[in-house]
């Protein structure tokens, strides 16, 4: 039973030590960030207010949105 307990603790301070080196790298902030624009949904008209875009999914879908965005990152960075 000695035996058992003293691998065991071999075992877990192997695995301490694999923590340790490996450990977790901090996330360093990268400038490249994808733009974050909402649009909403219309019925499709004449006037060049919207237009049609597809959704790409495993069967994409057909969407008629309007142009212009209701929400950008400046909305949101005003909102902090």
């Amino acid at each position: 039973m000695k035996l058992l307990a003293r691998r065991f603790n071999i075992y877990l301070a192997l695995a301490f030590l694999l923590g340790l080196a490996c450990g977790c790298q901090t996330r360093q902030e990268t400038a490249d960030r994808s733009p974050c624009v909402w649009h909403i949904e219309t019925s499709p008209d004449s006037t060049g207010t919207s237009q049609n875009i597809s959704m790409l999914r495993s069967d994409p879908v057909l969407i008629t949105i309007k142009r212009e965005p209701i929400l950008t990152e400046a909305n949101i960075c005003a909102c902090q």
